[in-house]
């Protein structure tokens, strides 16, 4: 089961428009593409069969018969309402991933450019600048409780007026709680404002993807111990056929970000991919750090702490790292000690003494005696 999580929506409804599910729908789902957008939904990519759930195939997987595409927005319309929000909403964060991957990719149509993304965020919230930042609310503050799926549902988590607070700002609280699927599953967060771990994490133990969008804000995966541990126990469930079946949730140690394989068992399963995207902010990988197994793409005003980053595959947009010159440094060293013991030696045996410098003597003349003085010897002296 798939787990939703959106804040600061009702406020706006019937007066700034807080969501509006039905122009977004109009714009992606558009046979005639109108707005010309990147990408509409209405057909799954043939290049890429893992791609966000199209139309065409979500309709299927509810008895629906394909058809053309304007039966298939009509039947889409027909839904019920949370049916239609969640195919939305992973239309809504596959634009956010795409816009990141798109900044990165040099010599593209939209490299360096965030404005698919930004174009998204307004087409679905259109009530997002309505309000100064200051006055906006419906933050997420989980305060290290946990949200997490144990059969491999998905998390999504959407504050397009707030901020998001997986963990808390207490010192001591541990890395407790966090935003975990523990079975597979992708997790989807986004905010206007900053997403801030603290001392917990977001985790996906067991394959799955990660995307991460703020707005105004900056990402920071916190301060959490990388020591800590937690550890989820087997369960075991009978059938009516008196089947046992154990269930292994794996084991999850440290805080921060991380798309992890807890079982290791990533070779029988698609690459994982973690996307973490702050336009006007930072990706901040703090103490905690950031860790995946899989690919990960990073589009941010500032990087910091890519030391602490590990990606098993590709790692786009992550500063890269040099260590010291070692041998450089060894080869001043050596220069210094050699220039030190050609010039100080010990006091008892000085080794290359310098040699005297010439003396300068300093004549200055007080006065002359002219000759043929009338005054007398005696006067000249007095006068000099």
């Amino acid at each position: 089961m798939d787990v939703y999580v959106l804040s600061g929506i009702d406020s706006f409804r019937g007066k700034d428009g807080g969501i509006d599910l039905d122009g977004f729908a109009g714009v992606y789902l558009d046979p005639e593409n109108r707005k010309g957008v990147p990408r509409t939904y209405l057909h799954r990519r043939p290049e890429d069969p893992d791609s966000v759930p199209d139309l065409a195939r979500v309709l299927s997987s509810l008895g629906i018969a394909p058809g053309s595409d304007s039966e298939l927005v009509r039947a889409f319309a027909a839904l019920p309402s949370a049916q239609r929000e969640a195919f939305l909403l992973r239309v809504y964060f596959n634009e956010l991933k795409e816009t990141g991957i798109d900044y990165n990719e040099v010599g593209g149509p939209r490299f360096q450019s965030y404005q698919r993304g930004y174009d998204a965020v307004a087409r679905l919230f259109p009530g997002q600048g309505a309000l100064p930042q200051a006055q906006r609310g419906g933050s997420v503050l989980l305060s290290g409780k946990p949200v997490d799926t144990a059969g491999g549902g998905d998390l999504t988590i959407v504050a397009p007026y707030g901020r998001v607070a997986v963990g808390t700002e207490l010192v001591n609280s541990g890395a407790s709680g966090g935003v975990v699927t523990q079975a597979g599953g992708d997790i989807r967060i986004m905010a206007d404002g900053n997403i801030d771990l603290f001392t917990s994490r977001v985790f996906t133990l067991q394959g799955g993807d990660i995307t991460m969008w703020t707005t105004d804000g900056s990402i920071t995966a916190g301060t959490g111990s990388k020591t800590s541990v937690s550890y989820v126990a087997p369960s075991f469930v009978m059938d009516d056929d008196s089947v046992v079946t154990q269930t292994v949730k794996g084991l999850s140690t440290g805080a921060g970000i991380g798309v992890l394989d807890a079982l290791g068992q990533g070779a029988s399963r698609r690459r994982s991919r973690l996307d973490l995207i702050a336009p006007r902010g930072e990706v901040n990988a703090g103490d905690a750090g950031i860790r995946v197994v899989g690919d990960l793409n990073i589009a941010a005003l500032v990087v910091i702490g890519a030391e602490n980053i590990q990606s098993t595959g590709s790692a786009v947009g992550v500063p890269k790292t040099e260590a010291p010159n070692l041998s450089l440094a060894t080869t001043a060293s050596q220069v210094a000690k050699s220039v030190t013991d050609q010039t100080v030696g010990p006091a008892s045996q000085p080794k290359n003494v310098l040699e005297d410098l010439p003396s300068i003597l300093t004549v200055e003349v007080v006065g002359y005696e002219e000759p043929g003085d009338k005054d007398g010897p005696e006067k000249a002296r007095r006068r000099r």
